[in-house]
């Protein structure tokens, strides 16, 4: 089964570290995004994950990251000890402008005055 993560984007960084056994230095982005919902009792529950990404493969896509959500695959998997979800790298992510989950609530509609 898939299901997926949806949160803010918190901070985007760069970072580098050097491999001890070659030397070679890799750099990766470091995304923190917060998912953020309320209960019908009013109840605040937040869940903050830290994703790494390799920039060959994401390109610009964190150059203008403030106010904007990623959305990540997860798979449900079982062990012998049991469930548990794992990121599926394969279907890569998105960043969305908006939540695809938050309802937002229509306009007013403002009417004429009655003169």
């Amino acid at each position: 089964m898939i299901t997926f993560f949806v949160g803010k984007i918190d901070d985007v960084f760069v970072s580098d570290y050097t491999k001890k056994d070659s030397g070679e230095v890799v750099r990766s982005f470091e995304v923190t995004a917060t998912f953020t919902k309320r209960s019908p009792n009013g109840k605040l529950y937040k869940f903050t994950e830290h994703f790494r990404f390799n920039p060959e493969t994401v390109g610009d896509v964190f150059d203008d990251w403030p106010d904007k959500f990623i959305l990540v695959p997860y798979e449900l998997r079982s062990s012998k000890n049991g469930f548990y979800l794992q990121q599926v790298y394969d279907l890569g992510f998105e960043v969305l402008d908006t939540n695809p989950f938050e309802v937002s609530k229509p306009e007013p509609k403002i009417g004429k005055k009655a003169s």
